[in-house]
Parts: C-alpha cells; structure tokens; sequence
C-alpha cells in the first residue's frame, strides 16, 4: 500500500489495510521545469497590482468551506492593504472584498506558477488534503504557506517555509498569516525552492 504522504500512509496502518506487506508513502512528484520561480512584472501590471502591494494567493478548482472560503474573505479583510487572489470557482452571491481579485480558473500550468512566484504568502487553509498539491507547486515556485496543522498539511511545510497553526480556528488562520508576512526575508523563497527540490522532484520521489 502506498500512500502519498506520511499521514494517509499512517492512516492506513490503522486501517483494514493494517496487515498489507508493505505500507510506505512515496510523495506526488512536481514538475519543477514548470513550477519555478518566475519574473512576474507582466502579471502583477496587468492585475493592476502595485510593486511594494503585498499578495496573497489561494489555488482551488472550486472553493468552498472545506477549501478554506471564508478564512480568504477574512483574511482580505483583516490585511486591507494586500491584494488577495482568488484561482478557481467561487460560488455565487458571495460579497467579494475590494481588495480581493477572483481570476477563475488556471488551468495553463505556466500561468500558474506566475501567480504563484507572484504571491509572496500561499494561503492553503483547506482542513482535508491527502497530499497538498498546491502547496507543493507554491513551494517550488519559492513561495512560503500558511496551513491548518490537519491530514498532510503541516508535513510539507519545511522550517522557514511557512506556518502550521492549529487546525478550525479561523481567526488564528487570519492572525498568523499576518504575522508571517512580517517573517518573510530576502532568503526564505530560496528555502522554499530548496525543500521542494528535496521533497517533490521526480527523480528523488521515483529514483532510477
């Protein structure tokens, strides 16, 4: 059995699955070609985002409230003079803050790791994740994340490459990405890209 990360793989020790052979976890691979650190002055023109304007980022193929909706709109709200964009489809009659941008769907892997080489915080505040594979494309395009310490969340993130704060608890969510922002140095995207390159590339994750 071969789960895609530590905690699933765990999961499944305690499991019907107990009794199998082999029980090991082997990570989702990322094509780090694609997911790297990118120049962005296009994308952040044409989103009419200003050069020192702080950016928040959020990736869903659909959002909702196990995706993390409400920790987003809170999080505009709370942060007023960040940019907070929103990749995926949001539902309908849903106030949008000013300070929110809502793009859609993304669904050229190279647009996509503009916005996330764009973002200087990834915000994943989902509470069901196998693996986290958004989080995982932040990270080896350099950008750090913020998490619920809930599933595969936390184990991803590596130290000095993002938050893990205590899993359901909204205003924590908000108040740590906040701080986080203010512990962003000059290094840490080298730190994301480094331990994405350990954890997620191909031929560490698939060795010959």
């Amino acid at each position: 059995m071969v789960g895609v990360s530590d905690w699933i793989a765990g999961e499944a020790k305690k499991s019907i699955l107990k009794d199998a052979a082999v029980i090991q976890r082997i990570y989702n691979w990322i094509d780090l070609e694609t997911f790297r650190p990118r120049d962005t002055m296009d994308l952040q023109k044409q989103l009419g985002i200003l050069e020192n304007e702080k950016v928040l980022l959020g990736v869903a193929s659909a959002w909702g409230e196990q995706k993390g909706l409400q920790e987003m709109l809170m999080a505009a709200k709370s942060i007023p003079d960040s940019k907070v964009i929103m990749v995926g489809q949001m539902p309908e009659n849903v106030e949008i803050p000013e300070n929110m941008l809502c793009v859609g769907l993304v669904r050229d892997p190279v647009m996509l790791s503009e916005y996330y080489s764009m973002a200087d915080l990834f915000l994943n505040p989902s509470v069901q994740e196998t693996f986290g594979k958004t989080t995982a494309e932040a990270m080896s395009c350099g950008t750090p994340a913020v998490v619920y310490k809930t599933t595969a969340c936390p184990e991803l993130i590596a130290e000095g490459c993002g938050g893990v704060v205590p899993a359901y608890d909204k205003e924590v969510y908000v108040n740590s990405v906040g701080i986080m922002l203010k512990k962003i140095h000059d290094d840490t995207s080298e730190k994301c890209r480094k331990s994405a390159v350990s954890q997620f590339s191909k031929h560490v994750v698939l060795p010959q």
